[in-house]
């Protein structure tokens, strides 16, 4: 398995496990986000799209803060409180039926996501073993690849029915592997780094200083605004303007 680029998962297979709940959950609702809306709500799709629009700008400060919260609490504790953030706020687009509402839970649930998945590297680094880091990053990120793509079909199974029970069955669903995460996470030990009280804490400053890695984020900023037109506006485009069925 080793040769085959599988890193040794041991004792660390309900990290694993977690990794795959989440993400077929994930791939279940976010190809159907905006059309859940316009299926469940008397929104139009500019309203939705002005609703997710101010959920990121309420979320943006979130950002720049969860590093911190991540060496103060542990990444073990951030993941947890991230999967009952986000399954609460799953549960709430039930309820959802106001540009404002969405906006709200929207933001609740980006929060969510972002402790969740700005702790996963430092729990990654901490359960790798010397030589295996790059082997475990891309392990996870094929496991989160097969699980989004097995929710996305799932997504489409559930769009081809159309109904207003199918719609509510994958906000459902996608709120319950939030918690089977929160629960197989439970058992992953808290691989905080022991800090010195004495030892020197550096601030954005160091960040703002260093142009490779500002470079970096401006390369990631490009990436991520191409891969959400993938997520979110394609289904779109394919179900409301082409017209293609649901399964596609």
């Amino acid at each position: 398995l080793t040769r085959l680029g599988f890193p040794s998962v041991g004792e660390h297979r309900r990290f694993v496990m977690a990794i795959v709940a989440d993400t077929v959950g994930s791939g279940l609702f976010m190809p159907i986000t905006l059309l859940y809306f316009l299926a469940m709500t008397d929104l139009s799709l500019v309203q939705v799209g002005s609703a997710l629009s101010l959920s990121a700008l309420l979320t943006m400060p979130g950002a720049f803060v969860i590093g911190s919260l991540v060496d103060r609490f542990g990444p073990r504790r951030m993941m947890l409180i991230g999967n009952l953030v986000q399954a609460a706020g799953m549960v709430a687009y039930l309820w959802a039926d106001s540009l404002l509402a969405v906006a709200l839970w929207t933001t609740l649930l980006n929060l969510g996501r972002q402790a969740f998945w700005g702790s996963f590297g430092n729990v990654v680094t901490a359960i790798s073993a010397p030589g295996e880091r790059e082997m475990w990053f891309g392990f996870l990120q094929a496991v989160r690849n097969l699980g989004y793509s097995v929710g996305g079909v799932l997504a489409g199974v559930a769009l081809q029915i159309g109904t207003d029970l199918a719609f509510q069955s994958v906000v459902v669903v996608n709120a319950v592997t939030f918690l089977v995460a929160f629960v197989l996470l439970l058992d992953v030990p808290d691989h905080r780094v022991a800090r010195a009280d004495d030892a020197p804490v550096e601030g954005w400053g160091v960040v703002l200083r260093d142009r490779a890695y500002l470079r970096l984020v401006l390369g990631q900023f490009g990436f991520v605004a191409g891969m959400m037109v993938l997520n979110f506006a394609l289904p779109v485009y394919a179900a409301e303007v082409i017209d293609l069925p649901g399964w596609v």
